[in-house]
């Protein structure tokens, strides 16, 4: 039977924006989840910045932006949030699996020129 690993998130606010770096989400036993601190600072730190840039756009263009608009926004800031990290993923597995490969041949240039 599986232990209930729940996370307890962090509601954000100022301080923890300024200390996003510093933050480790833990499970209900206690355990750093490292995944989801890493998830959960990328929509923190995504979130904050898209709003930045709004309220920017407000003050500079004499602009209102509209909630439905920011949340447009927001949603597609995501999935292309998403995609980034999903191509990061696969090119990390790429290279470990072509680093296991060299690593696993013998009679690769390193060995077959160096060693006798």
């Amino acid at each position: 039977m599986k232990a209930n690993n729940r996370l307890s998130w962090t509601i954000p606010s100022k301080a923890l924006l300024r200390g996003l770096s510093s933050l480790k989400l833990r499970n209900t036993n206690g355990k750093y989840n490292k995944q989801a601190t890493e998830r959960y600072k990328l929509i923190v730190s995504e979130t904050d910045w898209l709003l930045w840039k709004c309220r920017n756009k407000r003050v500079t263009c004499q602009k209102e932006i509209q909630p439905s608009q920011i949340k447009g926004r927001w949603v597609a800031e995501m999935n292309n949030r998403i995609k980034i990290e999903y191509v990061k993923i696969l090119k990390a597995k790429k290279r470990a699996n072509l680093i296991a490969l060299n690593l696993s041949r013998k009679d690769g240039w390193l060995y077959s020129s160096l060693v006798p």
